[in-house]
């Protein structure tokens, strides 16, 4: 925009400057209305152009808001539908520009969302943001921070206790996944049953494992989108129609599915489950690994586009309350400085508790033929193990 001009003249219309007239066509009293209603709208163009007063746009504010949505969604499809495109060819358009579809190009993906609450403010935001309507545009624009809230402050929380316990804890010193209680095998009582925990829960507590998964399983959790059992049902049904109804996409849309942040991560956290059953630590520590370097990567988009979401707001009445978080919240994970990277030679105590059914070697624990063992009073056991997951 033009700003901060000394002079500036926008010279009186004439006849000829309506598009469409013939030379010496007689002008209509409509069109010598419009002759004269220019006053007002150049008076207010040239002093906004002389003015060095700071102006605010909607549509300035409109991309960080977008920005900012986006950055909570891990899902592919809806991530990548959610650009404005309002002369968009593609069956799937924005999920943020319903009235701008043409009729016969219907946004399935919109249809599935409609109903939820960002979805709504976004949908009234872009079209504020469309017609420049400051207010209008600020008013919905706190209803999607507000209703993001919640999931951010989840997010902050259950990040910050998972990067203060890898960064606190001494890989070097205590092996991490490898450190297990190494008298729990002998304590078992006399009547020990299959199904019985043959842990304590101080020693299951104290179990960094444990600990550890249980952390990211929450800031896994954390991470996905707060909606309805009932819209959640409805994306899995539609997915599935999609691919029923259009078979040839199906590859595509698979492709893509699988490339969203939420499902590679779901097939990691699989992966780390088998690995914790399997006894196999160089698995587990690397899915574990991956999984946390993902989180952390859609945690900073989040953080990035939360930082830049009033950049536009240059009149500081933003009309939304974003609060101040801890330094400590953009601190990264110093995977070097924990001794991650370090190949540990300590030798396993997973399932080595005199544990004859496995047998440890260099490609990973090996289940020997079934025995059975047998504790001081006589009775007879099957060996077991606990994996809490």
């Amino acid at each position: 925009m033009i700003r901060n001009v000394q002079h500036c003249r926008i010279r009186n219309p004439t006849p000829d400057d309506f598009e469409g007239r013939r030379p010496k066509m007689n002008l209509s009293t409509h069109d010598e209305k419009l002759l004269g209603s220019h006053l007002g709208l150049t008076k207010e163009t040239c002093d906004t152009m002389k003015s060095q007063t700071k102006i605010e746009h909607a549509f300035e504010m409109w991309e960080w808001l977008l920005e900012y949505a986006q950055s909570f969604e891990s899902r592919h499809l809806f991530y990548e539908v959610s650009v404005p495109t309002y002369e968009c060819n593609d069956p799937i358009e924005t999920v943020y520009s319903d009235d701008f579809e043409r009729d016969k190009i219907k946004n399935k993906w919109l249809e599935v969302m409609k109903d939820h609450p960002v979805e709504q403010a976004m949908k009234r935001a872009n079209m504020a943001s469309y017609e420049d309507d400051l207010a209008s545009f600020k008013r919905q624009r706190s209803r999607v921070v507000h209703f993001l809230e919640d999931q951010y402050q989840r997010e902050v929380k259950t990040w910050t206790k998972l990067c203060q316990f890898i960064q606190g804890y001494d890989l070097n010193a205590h092996t991490f996944f490898e450190e297990y209680p190494d008298d729990a095998y002998q304590r078992r009582t006399p009547g020990f049953k299959p199904d019985d925990h043959f842990w304590s829960l101080e020693e299951r507590n104290d179990c960094a494992p444990e600990i550890a998964i249980t952390y990211l399983r929450d800031c896994v959790d954390a991470f996905k989108r707060d909606m309805s059992s009932e819209l959640k049902n409805t994306i899995r049904l539609h997915e599935y129609s999609l691919k029923k109804k259009n078979k040839s996409d199906d590859e595509q849309t698979t492709a893509k599915k699988r490339q969203s942040l939420e499902c590679k991560r779901t097939r990691l956290m699989e992966s780390l489950t088998r690995a914790y059953d399997d006894f196999d630590v160089a698995a587990l520590r690397s899915n574990f690994k991956e999984v946390v370097d993902g989180l952390e990567e859609e945690f900073r988009r989040v953080r990035r586009a939360r930082k830049a979401l009033l950049t536009s707001d240059v009149l500081d009445k933003p009309e939304v309350d974003l609060g101040e978080d801890e330094d400590e919240v953009d601190d990264r994970i110093d995977w070097d400085a924990t001794g991650w990277n370090t190949e540990s030679k300590t030798v396993l105590a997973w399932a080595y508790w005199d544990f004859p059914d496995y047998y440890h070697t260099e490609d990973g624990w090996k289940k020997k033929e079934k025995v059975d063992q047998k504790v001081d009073e006589g009775v007879d056991i099957e060996p077991y193990w606990w994996n809490g997951l």
